[in-house]
């Protein structure tokens, strides 16, 4: 029967590459291809006479068709599964040429460990695929890198639900995500324009911290980062919240909240500090988030109205 001929004259691919001749009309060659990996996988047609034409199928063991397409169009991109056979069928159409079809093999999915993630772009709609499993509740920076500034990739990342929550390009140099302690989360980069090697930084925010005694500090490392700290007034009072830092170029922000998520102060460490009243044995939020460049801040309290007054 066909399928059985078809069966007998199928090729196996090796190393990622499709090579033949024509050498007479309607002549047609058939492969079997076998994916490692679930992917992206980049077809590129070429030739050595660029004046004739061939076309390029791909069907399932069971003669379902994938995608059909020519090499005028230069090459196609397919999803394909690991383990599934696939048959390829290369077919003349019009002269006689000698083809080469490269393959473009998506890499594994990787875990990533650290705060950096780092891959290079080798083919159109190459997409290289992470996940990461936030540490810390809170807000996260990612940060784009390349070695080529005149490509461009995208940089996508979802819930364990496959919902987006971020659509971004290499040139928007980064993006601020909330995300939860212990969630999987999906990154995908994938290829816009041009070829590059990537590096994506993970500014990962510190634990939430209680402030103990009459100053708190920290460094601010990374674009939109958020310290996060609780403070309880030991009395009724008038409080000051004096603003340090060992940069004076630089700025962040301060914003202080009551039990109940009320904003009560939202200032700038240009505006040197916030006088304010607290009542006793209350719980309030203190956030200082980067604004502009990177610092070591300090941040000091002194009672200016209670019985006994001065510091404490």
């Amino acid at each position: 029967s066909e399928s059985d001929l078809e069966k007998d004259n199928v090729l196996i691919i090796e190393n990622n590459k499709i090579t033949g001749k024509f050498s007479k009309e309607g002549e047609e060659e058939c492969f079997e291809y076998v994916p490692r990996v679930s992917g992206i996988y980049r077809f590129d047609f070429e030739s050595n006479d660029v004046k004739t034409n061939y076309k390029f199928n791909i069907c399932t063991e069971n003669q379902n068709m994938i995608i059909s397409s020519e090499y005028s169009s230069k090459g196609k991109n397919v999803e394909l599964n690991a383990g599934e056979k696939y048959i390829i069928k290369v077919k003349q159409y019009s002269g006689f040429p000698e083809y080469e079809i490269n393959i473009g093999v998506p890499n594994e999915i990787c875990e990533v460990e650290g705060n950096n993630i780092e891959g290079t772009l080798l083919y159109e709609g190459e997409e290289d695929k992470y996940t990461y499993i936030a540490p810390v509740t809170g807000q996260y920076r990612f940060n784009f890198a390349s070695d080529n500034d005149q490509s461009n990739y995208k940089f996508y990342l979802y819930t364990e639900n496959n919902e987006k929550l971020a659509g971004q390009y290499y040139s928007d140099n980064g993006k601020t995500l909330d995300l939860d302690k212990g969630e999987t989360y999906t990154i995908v980069i994938a290829q816009y324009l041009g070829y590059a090697s990537y590096k994506v930084t993970i500014g990962v925010p510190n634990l939430p911290k209680r402030i103990e005694g009459n100053n708190f500090s920290g460094s601010l490392l990374y674009i939109d980062q958020k310290d996060c700290y609780t403070y309880v007034a030991p009395k009724n009072g008038r409080y000051r919240f004096d603003f340090m830092s060992d940069n004076d170029r630089n700025n962040y922000k301060f914003y202080l909240y009551a039990e109940n998520n009320e904003k009560l102060v939202g200032q700038y460490y240009s505006d040197d500090g916030k006088t304010i009243d607290l009542g006793a044995d209350k719980e309030y939020r203190i956030e200082v988030i980067q604004y502009s460049g990177f610092e070591n801040f300090i941040i000091g309290r002194k009672d200016r109205g209670s019985s006994t007054g001065g510091k404490y």
